[in-house]
């Protein structure tokens, strides 16, 4: 779906929902978890959109084999931020910005930033970031107190001036280390990236063009110390590039020119969902590519404009009638303005076009049950339980599970989904409660009543009550 609120893992179709952010500070990122919920409770504007996650994990994925990873322990998760940024966290999770796609210019581009964060993981530099952490702090404390005993000796006055520069001193030589540390982890994810690149065979130059409107920013900073910066000179990564690719042919194919075009629709998705809907028509006024029509379509729909955003869309599908994103789309569209039978129809060709896609699949799932069409509860049942083989922690495909057996008079499922879905919000006391209710309802020894009874022993635990 387009643009929801929900939780995250993996996924294939159209759809912006909302959760967490990146940057420089890699002491913040070793302190998030693996998981979106994690990063939600962290103020990360997370979203979600099976259409970029889906090209953006096609394009990334040779990249992370070519470095040594398994792609599919690599988890992506795309940060609703205007800043050009990109971080890895918590082990093998990348965050990407928003305003990085947009900035990039090019899937080249794009992909060179994440075989630079595949760098960092397949190098161990997280691992390796708080023992360097460590070692500033054990540095800087050391520095600290050699210089207060030193001021002990002393005595008076000039003894206390003494100790509290030796607190500053501490602190400065601890923050040095450390960052010294940094940029030597990022010089390395850097070449790291332009073998990955020469691996698959994209080229490392539209870096390049990434790299200088970093620069331009990076100018407007007066006395800029090259000793207290997290990655080396921006200038001195561009050299490196340009170095790198000397004589680098530029490839050309019909391939790349349809890869640049689906970039390009990603790029208008973004701009449309994020920017006010009179920017993007008038960024997009004369542009009638498939990239400019879906983005004034998506500007239409934010200003409710319904018969203007249907239009557009209705012209996208008679030229690409297969084009399961595009139904969905419609799909919601139709869904937010309460014509609920044409939005499930809407999603069931999206969901029929792409079966695989977890998000297509819970917005079908979440209109045929507003419907009010019980009849269908068996099948709707049927592709929830599917989407969760996908994305165990599908908070919002757990919620409708719980509502659709609620309808079929299957309580203790009901009961059990629940407390699903409260436990992949944080919501521990209600999801040991609906465990315990599920747990009377369920028949004793059943799969459903062992998760049951896993889920209140869990909570038992970690709340410190556990029966001994």
């Amino acid at each position: 779906m387009p643009l929801v609120i929900s939780s995250r893992r993996r996924a294939a179709g159209p759809a912006l929902h909302r959760a967490g952010r990146l940057g420089a500070a890699l002491l913040l990122a070793c302190a998030l978890s693996t998981t979106a919920s994690r990063a939600s409770a962290q103020g990360l504007p997370l979203v979600r959109d099976a259409e970029i996650e889906f090209h953006v994990r096609a394009w990334s994925d040779p990249v992370f084999a070519a470095a040594g990873l398994d792609p599919r322990s690599v988890e992506l998760y795309l940060v609703n931020e205007a800043t050009i940024n990109a971080f890895v966290a918590a082990g093998q999770n990348i965050f990407i910005n928003t305003g990085l796609i947009v900035r990039a210019g090019s899937p080249d581009a794009l992909v060179g930033v994440i075989a630079h964060e595949a760098g960092h993981i397949a190098a161990g530099h997280l691992v390796r970031t708080r023992e360097a952490a460590e070692k500033a702090m054990i540095t800087g404390l050391a520095t600290t107190l050699i210089t207060i005993g030193a001021s002990a000796l002393g005595g008076g006055d000039d003894a206390l001036s003494l100790g509290a520069a030796g607190i500053s001193l501490g602190e400065n030589i601890a923050n040095r280390v450390f960052l010294q540390h940094s940029r030597t982890a990022e010089y390395a994810a850097d070449v790291a990236a332009l073998q990955y690149l020469a691996a698959v065979g994209r080229p490392a130059r539209p870096l390049v063009e990434l790299l200088m409107a970093l620069q331009v920013k990076e100018q407007t900073l007066e006395n800029l110390d090259p000793y207290a910066r997290t990655h080396p000179l921006t200038q001195e990564r561009i050299q490196q590039i340009l170095d790198w690719t000397r004589g680098e042919p530029e490839p050309e194919s019909a391939a790349r020119v349809a890869e640049q075009a689906t970039y390009d629709r990603i790029v208008a998705k973004i701009v449309a969902f994020t920017d006010p809907p009179e920017q993007t028509l008038r960024r997009y006024r004369v542009d009638d590519s498939i990239a400019g029509r879906y983005a004034r379509a998506i500007a239409h729909y934010r200003k409710s404009d319904l018969p203007a955003a249907l239009a557009g869309l209705d012209g996208l599908l008679a030229q690409s009638p297969d084009d399961h994103y595009f139904h969905e789309l419609r799909g919601q569209i139709l869904l937010e303005n309460g014509r609920v039978a044409e939005a499930s129809d809407s999603y069931r060709r999206a969901a029929d076009l792409a079966p695989e896609a977890a998000l297509i699949v819970v917005g079908f799932a979440q209109a045929e049950l507003e419907t009010g069409n019980d009849s269908s509860l068996a099948e709707v049942t049927a592709v929830l339980e599917r989407v969760l083989d996908l994305e165990p922690a599908n908070a919002k495909a757990w919620r409708l599970l719980a509502v659709a057996h609620g309808r079929a008079g299957k309580d203790g499922l009901a009961m059990l989904a629940t407390a699903e879905h409260a436990l992949l919000r944080g919501r521990a006391a209600d999801a040991r409660r609906f465990a315990e209710r599920a747990l009377k309802n369920l028949p004793t020894g059943s799969p459903a009543f062992q998760r049951a009874e896993d889920i209140g022993q869990l909570l038992r635990e970690t709340s410190g009550d556990a029966r001994r």
